[in-house]
């Protein structure tokens, strides 16, 4: 196995994030609950800006362009296949999956900074703060549900 070097670390972040993106807008597009749906565009759109940050990130750290595809197996940093055919759920069973796949991101990215020195490594621990801010964010949007009077 070949080193990662930062530009394919950041094609791969880049192509996990649009993935994530497509995963939420499939969900968003088969859910019978409206509400349900109208959260996984929020996601779809987040997953998106995220692509875009790092892209950004990726334009002014690099003086070249980065390699056209990942080196590895992306699509299921943040995505959960087994969610894909799921019709109906909640509102919190939505955020519940959402807060799984966020907190299973983290921990990837977590996982590849401890092992990567140098650049590479602070960038995945970047990347992984953000996974963490997405997941605190979501914990705290279950929180305020459980709190609502249920009707």
């Amino acid at each position: 196995m070949s080193k990662t070097t930062l530009e394919q670390a950041l094609r791969n972040a880049i192509d996990a994030e649009r993935a994530a993106e497509r995963f939420y807008s499939e969900l968003a597009s088969s859910m019978d609950n409206a509400q349900v749906a109208d959260f996984f565009e929020i996601m779809a759109a987040q997953e998106a800006e995220h692509a875009g940050i790092i892209s950004d990130y990726g334009d002014r750290l690099m003086a070249g362009e980065l390699p056209a595809e990942p080196d590895m197996a992306v699509e299921m940093i943040e995505t959960a296949p087994n969610w894909a055919y799921v019709e109906s759920l909640s509102l919190e069973q939505a955020l519940q999956m959402a807060l799984e796949l966020e907190r299973h991101a983290q921990l990837y990215y977590e996982t590849l900074a401890d092992t990567i020195e140098g650049e590479i490594g602070q960038f995945y621990r970047v990347v992984a703060g953000q996974e963490r801010q997405h997941a605190v964010q979501l914990e705290e949007m279950i929180q305020q549900l459980r709190q609502q009077p249920r009707q």
